[in-house]
């Protein structure tokens, strides 16, 4: 999911709670019911700008990447084989031996029994590269490896996973002129491909790229320098065959806009804001044509929205968003559609309120169901990682 541009293009908060939920699907209509809450990380060490993955396809495996603030700011995780009901212990994840350079923009992802994270970390020349973990779920020990050699600094890093690949889509700035990257890891023969450049890129705080990922397609989202929203897509056949870029839509300069992807199958599901406005395309033909058409025309998810992140598993699609860009008070908002974001429903207001609300869904325990995990920052109190899980 998401996602995820992390902390260094959020606003600074006074106090942070960072907050993560699991939720079960009660009916058709995507309504979910609240559960009890554990910590997943005290309060002293003042998590935030979380990110959450679920493997809803084969496993209950849930990964739960944060950063924390100090000298140097670090990059964490904490993972669950049973989506929630007991997590394993806080892991570092730091490619320096020293434990001395700053590392943000976590992302994370999980499939088919393993687990994998991308971060930013900045090398002692000054320049800012983009690195990656991996490791079997459960107990076993981490793999910490380079993925980026870029000068510049290489930000707002997105991963997920395939079946036998693992994809990270990011953004590097060379003296203020920003493209896009994309590389490929085979899972099983390891080592990163070479970056492919999918071209330049609009930069705000939010606007970085997105990548989705199911067995057998990946689809690469982002915006270009005119503000294009633009998504390409391969199909696993049995290594990435990748098709034409197309433009999907059309950001509107504005400093939240930002861009997602999600799919299922042969589905996928473009979001991205234009001025605070949410607006989605989909298309269930593995990406060759588009709904609506022609490209101006758009479901519009809501007209005043900060969007958060998105997920999808089958033909459901859920976002989030925050009704006002305050930094210490607002309304979250949760929008579901069943129809692959052909139509759109709203929770109403989410408490507790939070900011960066990220979303995932995860298979519970006996493989039955779907259920929804969400991770968020509130900024009350003593900063905490919490989890909240079906009974």
């Amino acid at each position: 999911m998401p996602a995820l541009l992390r902390s260094a293009r959020r606003r600074a908060l006074p106090v942070l709670i960072a907050l993560i939920a699991v939720l079960s699907i009660a009916s058709s209509a995507l309504a979910y019911t609240w559960v009890a809450t554990s910590t997943v990380r005290a309060a002293s060490f003042g998590p935030g700008a979380p990110d959450v993955a679920g493997n809803h396809e084969d496993s209950s495996d849930l990964i739960v990447g944060w950063q924390e603030g100090g000298s140097p700011a670090s990059v964490w995780v904490k993972e669950s084989i049973n989506a929630g009901n007991s997590f394993l212990g806080p892991k570092r994840l730091v490619f320096a031996a020293c434990q001395c350079r700053p590392a943000h923009q976590i992302s994370v992802a999980t499939s088919k029994g393993e687990v994998m994270a991308a971060w930013s970390e900045k090398l002692p020349g000054g320049a800012w590269r983009i690195f990656y973990g991996r490791k079997p779920a459960g107990p076993g020990a981490w793999t910490i490896g380079a993925v980026s050699t870029n000068s510049g600094k290489a930000m707002n890093p997105v991963i997920a996973m395939s079946d036998d690949y693992a994809f990270v889509v990011y953004q590097v700035d060379v003296s203020g002129t920003f493209t896009v990257k994309r590389q490929i890891l085979n899972r099983s023969a390891g080592g990163w491909s070479v970056p492919a450049n999918l071209g330049n890129s609009y930069y705000s705080q939010a606007s970085g790229p997105d990548v989705a990922a199911t067995s057998e397609y990946v689809s690469v989202v982002w915006a270009n320098a005119a503000g294009d929203v633009r998504i390409k897509s391969a199909w696993m056949n049995p290594t990435p065959a990748w098709g034409p870029t197309k433009t999907i839509g059309g950001l509107g300069f504005y400093d939240q806009d930002r861009v997602r992807v999600v799919r299922s199958r042969d589905n996928i599901v473009a979001v991205w804001t234009n001025r605070n406005e949410v607006r989605t395309r989909r298309s269930e033909d593995v990406g060759a044509t588009w709904v609506p058409a022609p490209v101006n025309q758009n479901v519009v998810v809501d007209n005043d929205l900060e969007l958060f992140d998105v997920t999808m598993h089958g033909m459901d699609v859920v976002l989030t968003g925050q009704r006002c860009g305050c930094s210490n008070s607002g309304v979250n908002l949760r929008f579901s559609s069943n129809d692959i974001g052909a139509t759109w429903s709203a929770a109403g207001s989410l408490s507790p309120w939070g900011d960066d609300r990220q979303v995932t869904f995860v298979l519970e325990p006996t493989f039955l169901d779907p259920w929804l995990a969400e991770a968020w920052i509130k900024p009350s109190g003593a900063a905490k990682l919490m989890f909240h899980r079906d009974s």
